[in-house]
């Protein structure tokens, strides 16, 4: 196998460029290239961990938004109901008062 690898890279020195470019020099240069993808690749699964990690903290937080939001649309549509209960009674409790006001603005003129 060993073998079969130096074969090639002597192939792709001489492609390069002839014998200016040793097998060895070919080998390290495939080395260095195969270290820095691996880098690369750590970094980048690196990344992505972070980046999952990340999203799971933000949707956490959106379910939390999400169920408080809820909670203050319950909280609204109470007062809101109660809101027009009040006005419903301050309505009637004023045409009480208007109509016993017209009652005695009525007995005031008989007088």
């Amino acid at each position: 196998f060993e073998r079969r690898s130096e074969l090639r890279l002597d192939a792709e020195a001489r492609r390069r460029g002839g014998a200016a470019v040793s097998a060895r020099a070919m080998a390290e240069e495939h080395g260095k290239t195969l270290r820095m993808r691996q880098e690369r690749l750590s970094n980048l699964e690196n990344q992505r961990s972070q980046l999952e990690a990340e999203l799971d903290r933000l949707a956490a937080q959106n379910a939390m938004a999400e169920h408080r939001m809820e909670e203050l649309r319950g909280k609204n549509r109470t007062l809101e109901l109660q809101q027009q209960r009040e006005k419903k009674d301050f309505e009637q409790e004023d045409k009480k008062l208007i109509a016993e006001l017209r009652r005695l603005k009525q007995q005031q003129r008989m007088l």
